[in-house]
């Protein structure tokens, strides 16, 4: 289970602990980038005391998942975001395993809490940070901030199905959530309503 983001309303201690007792009795793996809220307060702090590192990538299967921080508006611009020393270690990490033993890993997934476009990403690096995605194999792109259900082209690939897609994800109050489906060559996203 991926979590967008906005783990908390205000940063508080008490709400990362709730939302990770929730998410905790989900008996199921989860992972979470942080999101603008979660940045109030002393809330950054909270979160990587209770969940980790901003920048993250693990290997499922032939899929990498890096998790990025992508709030730049929170931080004032004062550390660069998105990060992409981190982006070019795991880009120069994936094209290593390809190398060793090919097509192992086929497919990239990037989850963000703000895409390009939003306020709350550094729109000054829009362009650069599509041709790092670009870079990755067979990229498809998650986010949260927006709070409504949507799927963009933002970068338009040059020939069809050569397009990044960005899957924006509502808010609870929207009762959904999207199940991706990887396949080696594709992948299948469905809206589930509840």
């Amino acid at each position: 289970m991926i979590h967008g983001g906005d783990l908390t309303d205000f940063g508080v201690t008490e709400e990362f602990v709730w939302m990770r007792d929730c998410l905790s009795s989900l008996n199921m793996p989860y992972l979470t980038v942080i999101g603008n809220h979660d940045f109030l307060g002393n809330g950054e702090f909270i979160y990587q005391e209770m969940y980790g590192e901003f920048n993250y990538a693990l290997t499922v299967g032939h899929v990498r998942y890096l998790m990025i921080n992508t709030v730049a508006l929170e931080l004032d611009y004062s550390t660069p975001v998105p990060d992409f020393v981190f982006i070019e270690r795991e880009r120069d990490y994936v094209n290593a395993v390809n190398e060793a033993w090919p097509d192992s890993i086929n497919r990239t997934v990037f989850v963000m809490h703000s895409r390009p476009g939003d306020e709350q990403f550094n729109n000054n690096v829009v362009l650069p940070f599509g041709l790092y995605l670009k870079m990755f194999p067979n990229p498809v792109c998650m986010n949260g901030h927006n709070h409504r259900f949507e799927r963009l082209a933002i970068y338009d690939g040059a020939t069809p199905g050569d397009s990044i897609y960005f899957y924006g994800v509502g808010a609870i109050k929207d009762r959904g959530y999207y199940v991706f489906t990887i396949n080696k060559d594709s992948y299948d996203v469905e809206k589930v309503s509840f």
